[in-house]
């Protein structure tokens, strides 16, 4: 759920289309799954919409590596961005959330969600594809991404929503839907679930 913040921050920070080149601190950075290659060139946009939809980790720390190299402490932008929301029962420590030292409640997640629906709603949209293809620059690289969150096929009225997991944090999703016949919608929020989509349903 951290990289909800990390695609709010990056937003704010740069451009969709402007370039990042991948580096080798930035591809299988959670030791198991490598998501981009070492010299890739993609837009930010599309390292937005790969942590998003796949939850890339990797997309994750690209984007803050090109941070580091404006000079920007993008983890720091990210807390920065989290006190300005009013999300003081949080602290980030890296870019996609796979440490478990940093924290966040649910109700602070809930002013994360609504910021983001109120402001980017453009952003927010991007988290109801259930697959999206993004390519390298040179379109050499192609990239078949497909959502973490199981939901988006099977149930009625979703406007969008996030996965997470870690070991110490279990199963994580946050859910937006339409309520049936009312101009209104809920958002549901599970943290430290052994059966997220289920207890989300």
């Amino acid at each position: 759920l951290t990289k909800l913040l990390s695609a709010t921050v990056a937003s704010e920070l740069f451009r969709d289309q402007d370039i990042v080149t991948v580096s080798s601190t930035s591809v299988r950075v959670d030791g198991q799954k490598q998501t981009l290659f070492i010299g890739e060139r993609i837009t930010i946009g599309n390292l937005i919409a790969m942590m998003l939809v796949e939850s890339s980790n990797d997309a994750a720390y690209a984007i803050a590596a090109y941070a580091r190299e404006q000079n920007i402490d993008f983890v720091a932008r990210m807390n920065q961005k989290a006190a300005a929301l009013g999300m003081d029962q949080c602290t980030f420590t890296n870019p996609a959330g796979l440490d478990d030292t940093a924290f966040c409640s649910a109700t602070n997640l809930l002013k994360l969600v609504r910021s983001m629906i109120r402001t980017m709603p453009q952003l927010w949209a991007v988290t109801t594809n259930p697959t999206l293809t993004v390519s390298s620059v040179d379109g050499a690289t192609i990239h078949q991404i497909k959502s973490t969150n199981e939901l988006l096929e099977g149930m009625e009225g979703i406007l969008g929503g996030k996965t997470g997991y870690t070991d110490g944090a279990l199963g994580c999703l946050v859910l937006v839907v339409k309520l049936p016949d009312k101009d209104a919608t809920l958002v549901s929020i599970v943290l430290g679930s052994r059966g997220r989509f289920a207890d989300t349903r």
